[in-house]
């Protein structure tokens, strides 16, 4: 899915609830129906299978790259969440 500023629709929420560490959206929109989910790092790393860029091209994951990044920005006190998405079934 693209984000380029065009609207999606909300069509579900799955609140977010802490034995699992993430919420989720199902959504429509130009790219037609995806699934959002936001979360923990911990919760959501290992179920990642690539990166999107900028301009809305999938790039190959470069998960070591991505751990030390999540573990450099909680080293300082921050909160790390992860936005995940992928196309829905219709």
């Amino acid at each position: 899915a693209r984000f380029d500023g065009t609207e999606w629709r909300r069509l579900d929420t799955l609140p977010f609830e802490s034995q699992h560490m993430y919420m989720g959206v199902l959504a429509e929109g130009p790219a037609g129906r995806c699934l959002f989910v936001k979360g923990s790092s911990d919760a959501l790393l290992e179920r990642l299978r690539a990166a999107l860029a900028p301009n809305g091209d999938e790039l190959p994951l470069e998960r070591d790259a991505l751990e030390e990044k999540v573990r450099a920005l909680a080293g300082r006190g921050l909160r790390v969440l992860l936005l995940a998405g992928r196309p829905a079934p219709e």
